[in-house]
C-alpha cells in the first residue's frame, strides 16, 4: 500500500517501497503556485516515488517569498538540488499566442494591455513547438530569481507547457490542471486549441459556464466536451467529481479512468517528466 499524510497546507504521497528521501531518486520536478510548491521524486526508470506538498494560508499574499525561501532552505526533499531537473511555474497572467503572430516586443506589450503587469515582474516566454505558439508569461521576478539561484541546472516551464504542447486527436477536449483557486484551461476542437485561459473559481459550475461560454461563441456542442484534468492536491478531487455533471467524461489528463484521489497528481508529474 502506498503512504498518504494528509492536510490542506501539507500531504505527502509516497509509493510502496519507497520514501520521499529514498537513495534511489534520481530526478525531482517541481511545480511552484502561487501559494504553494509541489515535488516530485522519480526513480531511474522515471517512475513516481513520492510526492510532496507545501502551502500556506490564503491570509497573507500570494508569491510570499518568505515561504518559498524558508521551504528550499529548511525541507529535505530539496537537500540534492542537484536533482531538481525542471521548475513548472503556474501563473494566471499568460497568452498563447499563434506562431504567424509572435514577436517578442509585441507580445511583451499584449500582454501588459492584457493584464495587470507589476514593476517587479519579469515576462518569459516559452516556445510550444507542437501548438505552433508561444506561451508569453508574467512571474514575479524575486520568484524568478530564487528558482535559479537555487536550481541552477533546473529548466524552467510555465505549467501550461504540457497542456497545449501534447497534440489532441479527439474532437471535443477540455484539458485542465487544478489548483484550490485557479483552473488553467485549454479547449481542444477538431485537434487545434481554440480557447486557453486561467480561470478563477470558486464552485465546479464556474469553470463550467466559462467553457460553456466559450462553446456557444463557436457553435460546439458542449455536451459531447471531455474533460482530461489533473491537480495538485487531493482536495480538489471533490471539484472534479462536480465537473462531471458537465461533461461527457471526466478523466486524467492522460485520458485514465479517475479511480482514487491521488491518480490526477500522479498522471501530471507522468505527464511532466516528458514535458520539455
Amino acid at each position: 500500500m502506498a503512504t498518504e499524510k494528509q492536510s490542506k497546507f501539507r500531504q505527502v504521497y509516497v509509493a510502496p517501497g519507497e520514501s520521499v528521501l529514498s537513495s534511489n531518486i534520481l530526478q525531482i520536478i517541481c511545480v511552484f503556485s502561487r501559494r504553494a510548491i509541489v515535488a516530485c521524486c522519480y526513480n531511474a526508470k522515471g517512475v513516481v516515488t513520492a510526492v510532496q506538498y507545501m502551502a500556506y494560508h490564503t491570509d497573507k499574499p500570494i508569491w510570499d517569498t518568505d515561504f518559498f525561501e524558508y521551504t528550499l532552505a529548511t525541507d529535505p526533499v530539496f537537500a540534492n538540488k542537484e536533482k531538481i531537473s525542471k521548475v513548472f511555474i503556474l501563473t494566471d497572467r499568460e497568452l498563447l499566442i499563434p506562431e504567424e503572430l509572435y514577436n517578442e516586443a509585441d507580445s511583451h506589450q499584449w500582454l501588459r494591455h492584457t493584464y495587470f503587469i507589476e514593476p517587479n515582474d519579469s515576462i518569459l516566454s516559452q516556445k510550444a513547438a507542437d501548438a505552433q505558439a508561444h506561451l508569453v508569461y508574467a512571474v514575479p521576478s524575486n520568484i524568478k530569481e530564487l528558482i535559479h539561484i537555487n536550481f541552477l541546472q533546473a529548466s524552467i516551464l510555465p505549467l501550461s507547457y504540457y497542456l497545449v504542447n501534447t497534440p489532441q486527436q479527439a474532437n471535443y477536449v477540455v484539458r485542465c490542471c487544478l489548483t484550490g483557486e485557479q483552473a488553467i484551461t485549454t479547449l481542444f476542437y477538431q485537434g487545434k486549441i481554440l480557447w486557453h485561459k486561467a480561470i478563477e473559481y470558486i464552485r465546479a459550475e464556474d469553470i463550467a459556464y466559462y467553457v460553456r461560454l466559450v462553446c456557444q461563441e463557436h457553435q460546439i456542442e458542449a455536451n459531447r466536451l471531455i474533460l482530461n484534468c489533473n491537480y495538485l492536491h487531493t482536495s480538489e478531487y471533490v471539484i472534479v467529481n462536480e465537473l462531471s455533471q458537465y461533461f461527457a467524461a471526466v478523466r486524467t489528463g492522460d485520458g485514465q479512468k479517475i479511480e482514487g484521489a491521488w491518480l490526477p497528481i500522479i498522471t501530471l508529474f507522468q505527464q511532466l517528466i516528458v514535458c520539455g
